[in-house]
């Protein structure tokens, strides 16, 4: 059974006011070190763990971050979750992980966090989104750190730019030689909220004169399911008619599009060349090396938390802060 405040008390010889007092480190009340440290000792061989929900009330602090980010089934999401889980642990925080169902890789809706009292936020949302659409009138006053998007509004964020990157992927394949580059899309273009792939892509067919040929995939899902009838549909095409080579939305798509196409009889990258977006690890183990816009997940996740760290300290100015990550290129042998 867990250990009681009062029978630490009882142990130390002390009231269960002064073990609270010393647990919860107020030094402003008059208590010898000598009593600190006895109480402390006793606490800790007894295995006493404080509430830390009724610790946070009098402290008014938590130690607690929110980090709310959807599609964890995707490689590249679950790794962020594991990167900035380590990197809060490391800073001295706990996590509240709020995950959601995926609506083409942010969320459709939030339910856990809403009423848990957390110090800040972390999440993975669109541009149109705002923290007030998950957690309502808890979120006003509530810091929070938009990771993945740029934002217009006055909202702190470290974002992606996917645009460049989308941009230096196009220049590659330019420069080796194809010239009926698709895009595929996991929904309508409409639909595809605040993405800068696809303004990249389509910006860049008009300045290199292609025609433009977005492939819509039958489920408008960023799965590998999703991937792999894509590229059966483009391996059933005639050659004519079938792009020589495609950028994918994200590389769970990609590797679906290349185990589909291959399964299909295309040769990669002879008869179709594939470039991701994510820059997964397991891109790196196909048998053909995907080509991949890599997302520096890591250094997103350091900076959103440096970001988050300078409200939670009232460091930072009262203008939004906005951090821009670089997407470089990764070039295997599938283009």
């Amino acid at each position: 059974m867990p250990v009681s405040i009062r029978e630490v008390a009882a142990k130390a010889g002390v009231s269960p006011s002064t073990v609270s007092q010393v647990l919860n480190e107020n030094f402003k009340v008059n208590i010898s070190e000598v009593t600190r440290d006895r109480v402390r000792g006793v606490a800790a061989e007894m295995g006493y763990r404080p509430n830390q929900f009724a610790r946070s009330l009098g402290r008014r602090k938590t130690d607690t971050i929110g980090l709310m980010v959807s599609a964890i089934s995707n490689p590249f999401f679950a790794d962020l979750v594991e990167k900035a889980e380590r990197m809060l642990f490391e800073s001295g925080y706990q996590v509240f992980l709020d995950s959601g169902p995926a609506e083409l890789g942010s969320y459709a809706e939030h339910a856990k966090l809403r009423g848990w009292p957390v110090d800040g936020v972390l999440i993975w949302a669109f541009p149109d989104q705002t923290l007030e659409h998950f957690l309502a009138s808890q979120a006003i006053g509530t810091p929070v750190v938009y990771m993945g998007y740029q934002r217009s509004d006055d909202g702190d964020c470290v974002y992606f730019d996917t645009y460049a990157g989308c941009r230096v992927a196009l220049v590659h394949l330019k420069e080796r030689g194809y010239t009926r580059v698709g895009f595929i899309s996991p929904g309508e273009i409409g639909n595809m909220r605040a993405s800068n792939k696809i303004h990249a892509y389509r910006d860049f067919c008009r300045e290199a004169g292609w025609e433009e040929r977005v492939v819509l995939q039958k489920r408008q899902e960023q799965t590998r399911r999703a991937g792999f009838e894509t590229g059966l549909a483009l391996a059933a095409l005639p050659a004519h008619e079938r792009p020589d080579a495609v950028i994918c939305n994200n590389d769970v798509i990609a590797h679906g599009v290349y185990f589909g196409a291959r399964r299909g009889g295309l040769r990669i990258p002879d008869d179709l060349a594939i470039v991701g977006f994510d820059g997964l690890e397991e891109s790196l183990y196909l048998d053909i090396p995907l080509t991949t816009v890599v997302l520096p997940c890591e250094e997103m996740c350091l900076k959103s938390l440096a970001v988050l760290q300078s409200r939670l300290d009232k460091t930072a100015g009262p203008e939004p802060q906005s951090v821009r990550i670089e997407t470089p290129l990764r070039i295997g042998e599938s283009t």
